[in-house]
């Protein structure tokens, strides 16, 4: 968000906080505004004529920082917490879909107080963006497609509604929502498989303001900064107000002592200013734009429009470049609407699979450690079960359908498989324990329903649609490289070769059962099978982006930065051992994926020591104590020449003399596993 120097009343419109909770109440939609004030009220995030607030909170802090942080697919930590949450909050949220259906939302601002005018409904209407998307995505969880897809549009009304003030904040404010909020939500939807073409329609519909090249109105904003200026002259206290907000010592002390009639004389020359800044956001050359942008604010720092310009000139620049991210980031996810809206493109080619199996590693992870032990026994001991137990344990399986095996099947037949979409940081280095350990628990779950099935006289065929989709499940992520996958990959494969060779230990797969296991293994690239090589560019890329120690560079690490790119090379001559280490290193000290490190308490199902082991930990942990004592860590500069750049590369590596795991081992390993998985298959058919 712009300092003061940009939108010198920011401060005031960020003042909210939660007070009285009541129902809202009922209202005749003419003006989104008085629905949104209703609802604010109920929540408690109004303020009083004294500057108190009207009472206890409806959400307490802690409900808030959840609300504001949490990610779909949902944590099963989460959940519970989410649940009272949105009950608490079912009537505020209507009212607030009930706003997003009315076009008009005015809030009657007294603009004659210019920069005096507080504006705090724009903190509250990020706020409740944030509480419907956190809505959307426990409805998206419970498959409640067509609940999410309302609460998705009253987000994206949200960002339209904060656009018409015709004010620069509430232009920002409504591009800030709809990227962080409505893109965000959407995406995720889309990408979970619930939106279709009915739905895509039904959206594209309820958002119909935010369609065009200007949605958050930054061409009247911009002459609506004008107009506030103008009024802050015209007040009888003009010369505080502007002192007020230059925002900085030196930049108050330039307008001292100019008298009010000057003031207005300065603020009346720079209109034709504006106006051009306005033209500029209308003009659809980018260029263009942007260099008339940086012309106007060249004049303004170097004083050719006088000193209340150079005080309080807004950066028309970066307000520009602002808004074209957002319109940028809305005009993809609308296109994206529409070829679904329009039947060009099929669902499973939008799906994203790693959200489905996500979801399924999140309800894999939920269960009680003894249940997991359970189904693990019946997988791969069912002679320590009785009767009663394998009865049991078959409830379980069956209970666990929806949540488990429905999101597995689903994500088999998705062809865009990006864990990327699920990482927040700016590296994205991590060893994804809980979520890959969760997808092999998944795995798990149904390979063992198969078995039990094959035992229970349904014939070597009955594994056929657990470990087709087993298979199927480990090529998905061998197409989004990384190491994590890439070992969990390999540790499903070898799963379901093994129960196949069970089930048909005496007797044949039919030609049909044969025919489709073939079918899913197929789908694993046979160039590198589970990714490793593929892993080993992508993670070489992240490491090499977070030895420069800045996110500006690691962001970098998609791209073409040459630091990046040089980094990238040297760590591929390395070879995947040095790489896979230093993922791990870097990994332990992130606090994305959540518990990279296995732990006691890890199920049956879904614990990682296996793939991760103790001894690899033990390394990692005692290179990281060594790092965190050195006075200076060493990252490797980016300003240095290329050459000196490259020897201090060559010498840096946290993990020197540490090995986290074998990567060649475990290549090798895979390569033989992957066609010992072939080979176990083809003499399983009766034709093998």
């Amino acid at each position: 968000m712009p300092g003061p120097r940009v939108l010198p009343w920011v401060i005031a419109a960020a003042l909210a906080v939660l007070a009285t909770a009541q129902d809202a109440p009922v209202a005749t939609p003419r003006n989104a505004a008085e629905l949104y004030r209703q609802a604010f009220h109920a929540l408690g995030w109004e303020r009083t004529p004294d500057g108190g607030f009207n009472g206890p909170k409806l959400l307490s802090d802690d409900d808030m920082q959840l609300i504001s942080s949490v990610q779909f697919p949902i944590d099963p930590d989460d959940r519970v917490k989410l649940e009272r949450i949105m009950t608490l909050t079912q009537p505020v949220r209507l009212q607030l879909e009930e706003a997003s259906r009315v076009g008009k939302c005015d809030w009657e601002l007294d603009r004659d107080a210019g920069l005096a005018l507080l504006l705090p409904h724009y903190a509250w209407m990020r706020q409740a963006g944030r509480l419907q998307r956190a809505a959307a995505f426990m409805q998206l969880d419970a498959g409640g497609d067509a609940d999410a897809v309302s609460t998705l549009a009253s987000i994206g009304m949200l960002a339209a509604h904060a656009g018409q003030d015709d004010i620069v904040i509430g232009s920002l404010v409504g591009g800030a929502i709809s990227s962080t909020q409505f893109v965000d939500a959407t995406t995720m939807a889309i990408e979970n498989g619930s939106i279709g073409q009915d739905q895509a329609k039904a959206l594209l519909d309820a958002v119909r303001p935010l369609k065009g090249d200007d949605p958050f109105r930054a061409v009247d904003a911009v002459r609506g900064e004008w107009d506030m200026l103008d009024a802050t002259v015209r007040n009888p206290k003009a010369e505080e107000l502007m002192a007020w907000a230059a925002g900085s010592p030196d930049a108050a002390a330039a307008l001292k002592g100019i008298p009010a009639d000057e003031m207005r004389t300065q603020v009346r020359s720079l209109k034709g200013v504006y106006d051009r800044a306005a033209a500029a956001f209308a003009n659809p050359d980018p260029v263009a734009a942007r260099a008339e942008l940086e012309r106007i604010g060249r004049t303004g720092d170097g004083g050719r429009l006088g000193p209340l310009a150079k005080a309080l000139l807004p950066d028309f620049a970066a307000l520009y470049e602002s808004n074209r991210r957002s319109v940028a980031a809305l005009a993809v996810l609308l296109e994206r609407l529409r070829a679904i809206a329009e039947g060009k493109v099929k669902a499973e080619e939008v799906t994203n699979a790693a959200l489905l199996l996500s979801r399924a590693s999140a309800a894999a992870r939920s269960m009680l450690k003894d249940d997991q032990e359970a189904i693990e026994l019946v997988r791969v001991a069912p002679g320590a079960l009785d009767d009663a137990a394998r009865a049991r344990t078959g409830e379980l399986i069956a209970r666990s359908d929806q949540a488990i095996l429905v999101p597995l099947a689903a994500a088999t037949r998705c062809t865009v498989c990006d864990f990327e979409a699920l990482r927040k940081t700016w590296s994205g280095v991590t060893l994804q324990t809980r979520l890959m350990g969760g997808i092999r628990g998944a795995v798990r779950v149904a390979l063992a329903d198969g078995l039990a099935r094959v035992r229970a006289g349904g014939g070597p065929d009955a594994i056929v649609p657990a470990a087709a989709t087993a298979f199927r499940v480990s090529a998905l992520l061998a197409t989004s490289p990384g190491f994590a996958g890439a070992t969990v990959a390999h540790a499903i494969w070898r799963d379901a070769t093994a129960a196949v060779k069970e089930a048909a230990a005496s007797a044949k797969l039919s030609q049909a059962a044969s025919e489709e296991l073939q079918r899913a293994m197929a789908k694993m690239p046979s160039d590198d099978p589970f990714g490793w090589r593929r892993a080993v560019e992508r993670e070489a890329r992240k490491v090499a982006a977070v030895s420069t120690g800045g996110a500006r560079i690691a962001s970098a690490a998609g791209g073409d930065h040459p630091s990046v790119a040089m980094r990238t090379q040297l760590l591929k001559q390395r070879g995947a051992t040095p790489v896979f280490s230093l993922v791990a290193f870097f990994a332990l000290g992130s606090e994305v994926g959540g518990d990279p490190e296995p732990t006691p308490d890890d199920g049956a199902l879904v614990a990682m020591g296996d793939l991760y082991p103790a001894a690899g930990f033990a390394a990692v942990n005692a290179a990281r104590e060594a790092w965190a004592a050195k006075a200076d860590p060493d990252f490797v500069p980016i300003d240095l020449a290329p050459d000196q750049e490259k020897a201090a590369f060559r010498r840096w590596d946290p993990m020197r003399g540490a090995v986290f795991i074998d990567a060649g081992q475990r290549m090798a390993e895979a390569a033989a596993d992957y066609m010992r998985g072939i080979d176990v298959v083809k003499a399983a058919s009766v034709s093998g």
